[in-house]
């Protein structure tokens, strides 16, 4: 590991696995907040989100959400999704029309992932290949565009956040958090109003709302799961492949909430309360030390076999 200042916080770059697992596991209860919190946090749109949840609070909501993450559950969606895949090549095929076509791939995945949020999210039918202008889609790629003034916004939150939340700024414009929103508002009321059910998030987050998200049978989850992995342990392996060179989350981060001794080589570093901790993934992820020859393709390194030989953490 090693010391550092962002800004004028002192900070703590942690590279060992098992230094790593002490933290996140084993005295997880001292890390439990994230850098960026709700209590100085005024954005309109993500101060009630998870990362920026801490504490009690923070348990309480996880506990709450849990049930809806489970394999059955998020499986119910498939079906969406794939809705969303054949819409899109179809549309690509007539587009093209038998003929080679220019595509601008970045804009293509944008459209396509604001077709699977709008549906398995939203509960509500997008295309944005067909209707390029939709105000989902438009506001969606507006809350994800952090470049010019609002990166600059999203900088000072990060790092001054009383400063930020004494003056009322936020990284999300006010007319695009309304939009979301107000979109969710409508699709509840309306769901409740005319006793709509439908197996997405909004669906799942209406039950944790009124206390009837539960946890269904583990047995029969899990072997829904095992009969998933099996038949699709190809892409399986493939997409843990992907993950490991592409991380969905480069670093993460967490707060000590006490004081903490770190351990290291039998010296004892101690972390004062509100120092932070930094756990960057991607470099361990692509470091030969774990992963021999990390930037080649290797379908056999996640196989049943070998998965033993990768280190956890």
């Amino acid at each position: 590991f090693c010391g550092y200042f962002e800004l004028r916080n002192p900070s703590f770059l942690i590279r060992d696995p098992e230094l790593i697992k002490n933290l996140v596991v084993k005295d997880c209860e001292t890390f439990l907040d994230h850098r960026l919190d709700s209590k100085h946090c005024s954005d309109l749109l993500f101060s009630r989100s998870l990362v920026k949840l801490s504490g009690t609070e923070w348990k309480d909501m996880r506990s709450t959400l849990s049930p809806a993450f489970t394999g059955s559950k998020l499986r119910t969606m498939f079906m969406f999704m794939t809705e969303c895949c054949n819409s899109s090549v179809q549309y690509l095929e007539e587009s093209a029309n038998g003929k080679p076509m220019l595509m601008d791939m970045t804009d293509m995945f944008c459209r396509f992932t604001a077709d699977i949020f709008g549906t398995c999210i939203f509960g509500i039918r997008v295309d944005s290949f067909r209707n390029p202008n939709n105000d989902f889609y438009l506001n969606g790629k507006k809350s994800v565009d952090f470049s010019g003034l609002r990166g600059l916004r999203t900088f000072f939150m990060g790092n001054f956040p009383k400063f930020t939340n004494f003056f009322g700024i936020t990284s999300c414009e006010k007319n695009n958090a309304n939009y979301f929103r107000n979109l969710i508002w409508d699709t509840i009321h309306q769901r409740e109003g005319e006793n709509i059910v439908r197996s997405d998030m909004i669906q799942l987050l209406m039950q944790a709302r009124s206390g009837k998200l539960h946890y269904e049978n583990k047995e029969e989850d899990e072997i829904g799961y095992a009969a998933v992995k099996e038949t699709n342990l190809g892409k399986t392996i493939s997409q843990s492949k992907n993950l490991r060179l592409w991380p969905t989350g480069i670093m993460f981060n967490r707060i000590a909430n006490k004081p903490y001794n770190l351990e290291v080589d039998g010296k004892s570093y101690k972390i004062n309360v509100g120092e932070r901790i930094l756990i960057p993934v991607l470099p361990l992820h692509r470091d030969p030390k774990y992963f021999p020859d990390p930037l080649r393709f290797d379908p056999e390194r996640f196989s049943k076999n070998n998965i033993k030989n990768i280190k956890p953490y």
